[in-house]
């Protein structure tokens, strides 16, 4: 970045990973990326 930006951890958590929380941010066999 041209401009400092100030970074912060991510809160921790028991589970890393979610599959039903993290669905919209999940790529699934056969998924086409499309960029936009």
């Amino acid at each position: 970045e041209s401009v400092p930006v100030t970074k912060t951890p991510l809160a921790p958590k028991k589970v890393l990973y979610d599959a039903k929380e993290c669905a919209q941010h999940t790529l699934y066999s056969g998924t086409i990326i499309i960029q936009t």
